[in-house]
C-alpha cells in the first residue's frame, strides 16, 4: 500500500490577470512619457506572465503513508513506524489544521525535526497538540480521510 498526498496545483488565472495588468500599465506609462514607472511595471508583469504561464512539473509528494510507515516530507519528518503510532488526530493550530500524532515515543521524532519545528513542537504541547504533527495545508486528499487512513493502519485494520 502507497498512498500520497500532493501540493494542490496552483490557480494560474489570477497571476496571468495581474501580469497581463502590469504589462498594459507599464506600456501605457512608457507610451505617456512616465519611464519610471513604465518600466518597472512592464518587467514586473513579464515576470509575473512567465511564472504564471510556463509548464508545471508533477505536483510534489506532501505526506506519504506506505508498508515503511508515514513520512511527512515538508516538515523532513519519518518514516515513522506503524508499530510507533497509537492514533491520529485533526487538530485546529491558529489559523491552519494539523495531523496530531500520538506516536510511543515522542522525543525521539522532536530530535530528528529540523530545529525550527523542535521549538514549535514544544509550543503545540501547550496547545493540546502532539509535538509530533502533519502539516496538511494545501494537500489534495481530504484530511480526514487521511486521518483515517493512518487510524486504521496504526490499529492493523487496514489492508
Amino acid at each position: 500500500m502507497r498512498i500520497a498526498t500532493h501540493s494542490r496545483p496552483m490557480a494560474r488565472g489570477p497571476w496571468l490577470v495581474g501580469a497581463v495588468a502590469f504589462v498594459v500599465v507599464g506600456l501605457g506609462a512608457i507610451m505617456q512619457h512616465a519611464p519610471l514607472v513604465g518600466w518597472p511595471a512592464l518587467l514586473l508583469g513579464g515576470v509575473l506572465l512567465f511564472v504564471a504561464s510556463r509548464p508545471e512539473g508533477g505536483p510534489d509528494e506532501r505526506i506519504v503513508l506506505d508498508d515503511t510507515g508515514v513520512t511527512d516530507v515538508t516538515f523532513g519528518l519519518g518514516p515513522i513506524p506503524w508499530d510507533q503510532i497509537l492514533r491520529a488526530e485533526l487538530k485546529p493550530l491558529a489559523r491552519m489544521q494539523v495531523i496530531s500524532l500520538e506516536v510511543t515515543d515522542a522525543e525521539r521524532w522532536i530530535k530528528q525535526q529540523p530545529e525550527h519545528l523542535a521549538r514549535f513542537s514544544a509550543m503545540a504541547r501547550e496547545l493540546g497538540v502532539s509535538p509530533v504533527m502533519l502539516a496538511i495545508s494545501g494537500i489534495d486528499m481530504d484530511p480526514a480521510d487521511l486521518v483515517k487512513r493512518i487510524n486504521e493502519r496504526a490499529r492493523g485494520t487496514a489492508r
